[in-house]
C-alpha cells in the first residue's frame, strides 16, 4: 500500500529523495491515502557501514556481477560488494548471482565497498 505524506516545511527540512526516514505521526489511519507527519527522522540507510567494520547485509542483487575469475563486483540493494578468491558461497556459486537474486554478504567495510568473506543464497 503506498501512503502519501503530508508534513509542515519544518519538519521536512533537509530531506532529499531517496534518503531514509521514521515517519511519525498520530493519525489513526491514512485519510484518502495522506497521513501527516508530526515528525520526521533521518536514519543512515543500513547499507552505510564505517570502515573497517564487520558488517552483514541481506538483499536484492541490483547490479550484475563485473569483472573475471574469483575476484569481480556487483551490489546489494545499491552497495557495492567485491569478492576474490578467499569468498565462500554458501547455497550456490559465483554463476549464480543475478539481478534480483536474495543473498546475505557477510565481510568487511573498505573505502565504501563491502569486501565478501561470505556469500549466502537465500
Amino acid at each position: 500500500m503506498t501512503v502519501t505524506v503530508s508534513y509542515t516545511q519544518a519538519a521536512g527540512a533537509g530531506l532529499a529523495d531517496g534518503m531514509y526516514v521514521q515517519v511519525v505521526t498520530t493519525d489513526p489511519q491514512p485519510v484518502s491515502g495522506v497521513i501527516t507527519a508530526s515528525q520526521i527522522n533521518r536514519l543512515t540507510p543500513r547499507t552505510v557501514f564505517p570502515e573497517n567494520a564487520v558488517a552483514d547485509l541481506e538483499g536484492l542483487v541490483t547490479v550484475s556481477p563485473s569483472g573475471s575469475g574469483n575476484v569481480f563486483s556487483f551490489a546489494v540493494e545499491g552497495k557495492r560488494v567485491q569478492t576474490d578468491g578467499a569468498t565462500q558461497y554458501v547455497g550456490g556459486t559465483s554463476v549464480n548471482i543475478q539481478p534480483n537474486v536474495r543473498l546475505q554478504v557477510k565481510g568487511t567495510e573498505n573505502g565504501g565497498v563491502l569486501s565478501a568473506g561470505n556469500i549466502i543464497f537465500r
